[in-house]
């Protein structure tokens, strides 16, 4: 209750003060959040007579206390989380041989060294905030921790990249009784909260992303003169940067995944081309009508960083190659179609090969609306772009592209 008398009343750290717990508490509760409703309890006694200070200034720095107890707060549930996952699931699944030794890494990856960093992270918050006699205040200092330990984030590398396998994994282990049974059995522990296995195999990679808003949140509510404000932008800059490194790395995770599937599952591959190249990358793929003069036909339409393909669909997972379109340097450009010509439609001009091979140098695809049009012609155009230097206009009308070729 001082505390938050200080917090109504603009005593020492303009108020802004906060009680903590210690991470001893595995339970993940709200020790932090006392303040909160020690508040509600001041107010009662107030009287009339105490001012209040609501001036912006005061409120920027409550907030900044909001963030950090935020921070703490919530770092103190995830290591809970990681003891949790690593005590009832790890453990005891590699005790008695509930998976394999191999599955056991594709699941659980290097979990149990995530926790052994983080027991870490939490004790160093733990140290800032003894260095303010326990108490989140305004004055506390949270950016030294993420600054020297931000360099390990980088294990989440190995986690997030390996998280669709452990997903698929879980969802086809879950089938058999054995499985089902142990799992079902940890998620009736109190502290499990409810949450299933893939509940938790989550968390690492939500916890990763948070970082980076949670620092930036803080350093809106920073002062540019407080201490800790050169360190948050130390932090920021070096956790943006991990959770791009580890998004990319997801990204290549997939694409190469993605790849190496669709060179099976397409059949019909000419001579002359191979999915699998070093730089090649997938970027999307959907349904859209191909369209010719003779024809107009739902073809499934594979996009690459440097190639499309499209494919007729032959059932479940199973495709039969029928053509492609290059996106090259100084010859690839996207076009759009009238709608009187075809609604919906644009065109890609480029060397092609397939169906088409020898008759024309570009193909008309036709989508199902303005917005999947859109998004086609916006993400074909940037990959043209990428690959063409000059910097050159990628997407023209096909009238004024005529009205060139005649001229």
């Amino acid at each position: 209750k001082a505390a938050a008398r200080r917090a109504a009343a603009g005593g020492p750290h303009d108020g802004t003060t906060s009680s903590v717990g210690t991470s001893d508490d595995n339970s993940g509760g709200s020790g932090v959040g006392a303040a909160g409703s020690a508040a509600h309890g001041a107010d009662d006694e107030c009287s009339m007579s105490e001012s209040v200070d609501l001036s912006p200034r005061s409120a920027q720095r409550m907030k900044r206390v909001h963030v950090m107890q935020e921070i703490y707060e919530t770092e103190r549930q995830y290591v809970s989380d990681l003891r949790f996952i690593c005590a009832h699931y790890v453990k005891p699944m590699r005790t008695y041989h509930v998976l394999s030794a191999a599955d056991m890494d594709v699941v659980f990856r290097n979990v149990e060294t995530l926790l052994t960093f983080h027991v870490e992270l939490l004790a160093s918050l733990e140290k800032r905030l003894a260095e303010t006699g326990g108490e989140i205040t305004y004055d506390t200092q949270l950016g030294l921790p993420f600054v020297e330990l931000s360099s390990y984030l980088r294990l989440y590398t190995t986690f997030c990249v390996g998280q669709e396998s452990a997903r698929a994994m879980v969802l086809e282990r879950i089938k058999t009784p054995e499985f089902r049974s142990f799992c079902n059995d940890r998620r009736g522990h109190a502290d499990a909260r409810n949450l299933d296995l893939l509940s938790f195999l989550i968390k690492p990679v939500q916890r990763i992303c948070k970082y980076p808003l949670l620092i930036r949140q803080l350093l809106q509510h920073t002062d540019d003169d407080h201490p800790d404000n050169a360190l948050l932008q130390r932090a920021y800059k070096a956790l943006t940067s991990v959770a791009d490194h580890v998004n990319e790395q997801k990204r290549m995770a997939v694409s190469i995944a993605r790849i190496a599937a669709l060179d099976k599952q397409v059949v019909g591959w000419p001579a002359d081309f191979s999915l699998p190249e070093p730089s090649r990358k997938f970027e999307t793929e959907d349904d859209l009508l191909l369209v010719t003069r003779t024809s107009r036909q739902v073809r499934r339409v594979f996009l690459f960083n440097d190639v499309l393909v499209y494919a007729k669909v032959q059932g479940k997972d199973k495709f039969h190659f029928r053509g492609y379109v290059r996106l090259e340097r100084g010859v690839s450009r996207v076009e759009h179609v009238p709608a009187v010509v075809e609604p919906h439609a644009f065109q890609v001009v480029g060397s092609t090969g397939g169906d088409v091979y020898g008759a024309t140098d570009e193909i008309m695809f036709a989508a199902a609306d303005a917005e999947q049009k859109e998004t086609w012609v916006k993400r074909l155009t940037e990959l043209v772009r990428e690959a063409d230097a000059d910097g050159t206009d990628d997407v023209i009308p096909v009238a004024r592209a005529a009205a060139a070729a005649a001229a």
